[in-house]
């Protein structure tokens, strides 16, 4: 922790209540103004969807002036909502200079409006502590230290991609979300201080992935006609493992006594969620939400073994009868076995052909790596191909960004990154383990093992799909600052959010 004071003298009264007057002040002439911009602009040009966008956008930025914290649940609950395939005209992942965005503004704003929430928060949070609380303190947490060691490594990569001559504009398309990662790993570890906080975020994560499968199960019902399988997928690829994320959580809070509310609500949306892991199609989110699954039943037998007892058996006998049943099917209730015919080499025509890709695009990354294997070619270069591939150039960084996503970094930025990435890793689920572990039964626990869960579900995915996305590492940066602060909230006594 790091904390430096400003002033060692305690503020009077009377200057606390003129703060807080200037504050309640400020925020209500900038509420009030905009308001009267925005209603000339209705005026002028009449009722507009892009209106009620804009005018939400900017209630996100005064609620983050306004608490910094808000920052942290706007952030991670507008970013999961996003999805460029299926909801392309969605903005909030996307540059305001991005045309099919409803927040389109010009082409010379190549940011996002995540990014800038990140930049405002963090200038939220340290107005607060030199303003108000006339200190800065600042919590790091044991899983602060190795992803700082890997965003360094990456920063290396982008470096000597540039001054190889890589593409500048292609080596920031690639970088930009990862850097994401660290910045929401602190906030949640300084800006999320109770039990109720907690909760609170995780339902950010919760409403808006429900939000997200409403939209994927009209699309499959609207547009596929209930045609499940009859395309590559509906969405991003990572859309899968974070739906994932909820059923583990809705598995893990009716076996670890989550919240009541959760209780209630979560497995209710189960069927939306679903529909949609299914409509997405990817093979590596069904044998990731199997594992995961794996694991939760694992936490059970050393927390409950009675209730294992009873759960296990028939579990065990209808997972055997349902691959039995499905093995040799093609319809969509059978895409799951299908992965794990995939897995053990029976893939259908469809898989053999996706297999096939990404074992020459494997190759060609292991050629690729060997070439530079200390440093990496740098991001912005393009990977060599000397094992020729499928056309898949309607993906613009097809010559750029791999499948495997682990090897995608030992071969953007070099062993170094590779091996912090690991450490990175094997780190962060080695503290989910122990948190799991340590938390007292019920919501903190429940808490825990999503969170963990989560981490092993992105990581098992990117070991063959793409997971360095900006939704992806908003996500895996809030998960793993849950675990880096569940031991000081079960620490603490009741409190209450202020």
């Amino acid at each position: 922790m790091y904390d430096a004071s400003i002033e060692p003298s305690v503020t009077s009264v009377e200057e606390q209540q003129r703060r807080a007057w200037l504050k309640n002040g400020f925020f209500l002439l900038w509420a009030f103004g905009f308001i009267a911009i925005m209603a000339l602009v209705g005026m002028r040009n009449g009722p507009q969807i892009t209106l009620v966008a804009w005018l939400i956008f900017f209630g996100v930025l005064f609620a983050i002036f306004y608490n910094p914290r808000y920052g942290v649940y706007c952030l991670l609950g507008f970013t999961l909502v996003s999805d460029i395939a299926m909801l392309y005209w969605y903005p909030f992942v996307k540059n305001f200079s991005s045309e099919e965005s409803i927040f389109f503004v010009s082409n010379a704003l190549i940011f996002n409006p995540v990014e800038l929430c990140i930049v405002l928060t963090a200038v939220s949070w340290l107005a607060r502590m030199w303003f108000v609380e006339r200190k800065l303190e600042f919590t790091t947490g044991p899983l602060f230290w190795p992803v700082l060691v890997f965003i360094i490594f990456i920063t290396l990569g982008l470096a000597v991609g540039i001054v190889r001559g890589g593409n500048l504009n292609i080596a920031l398309w690639e970088t930009r979300a990862i850097y994401c990662l660290p910045a929401l790993l602190f906030f949640v570890t300084n800006l999320i201080k109770t039990k109720e906080q907690l909760i609170t975020l995780f339902w950010c994560a919760i409403i808006a992935l429900f939000v997200k499968s409403i939209a994927a199960s009209i699309y499959v019902a609207t547009v596929l006609n209930f045609a499940i399988g009859s395309v590559d997928r509906i969405a991003e690829h990572a859309m899968s493992i974070q739906f994932n994320s909820i059923i583990v959580l809705t598995v893990a809070t009716l076996l670890f006594k989550g919240p009541m509310s959760w209780r209630i609500v979560l497995p209710l949306m189960v069927p939306t969620l679903m529909l949609g892991i299914l409509g997405n199609n990817r093979r590596s989110g069904f044998i990731a939400l199997g594992l995961a699954l794996f694991f939760v039943m694992l936490i059970l037998y050393f927390d409950n073994r009675k209730l294992f007892a009873i759960i296990t058996p028939p579990l065990a006998v209808f997972c055997i009868v349902y691959l039995a049943v499905f093995w040799n099917s093609s319809g969509p209730v059978s895409l799951p076995v299908n992965a794990v015919r995939s897995v053990l080499g029976q893939a259908n025509e469809r898989d053999a052909s996706s297999n096939l890709y990404r074992e020459l695009e494997n190759a060609n990354t292991m050629f690729t790596i060997q070439q530079a294997p200390l440093t990496g070619v740098g991001f912005g270069r393009k990977f060599y191909i000397i094992a020729p591939m499928a056309d898949i150039s309607f993906f613009v960084f097809w010559e750029y960004i791999t499948h495997n996503s682990m090897l995608w970094i030992w071969m953007k930025a070099g062993v170094g990154a590779f091996l912090a990435m690991i450490y990175m890793i094997s780190w962060s689920l080695m503290m989910g383990a122990r948190v799991i572990r340590t938390m007292p039964n019920g919501e903190l626990r429940t808490i825990a093992v999503g969170a963990t869960m989560y981490i092993l579900m992105h990581f098992v995915f990117g070991y063959v799909d793409m997971c360095w996305d900006t939704a992806s590492m908003v996500y895996i940066g809030s998960v793993m600052g849950m675990i880096n602060i569940l031991p000081q909230i079960a620490a603490q006594p009741a409190a209450t959010e202020g």
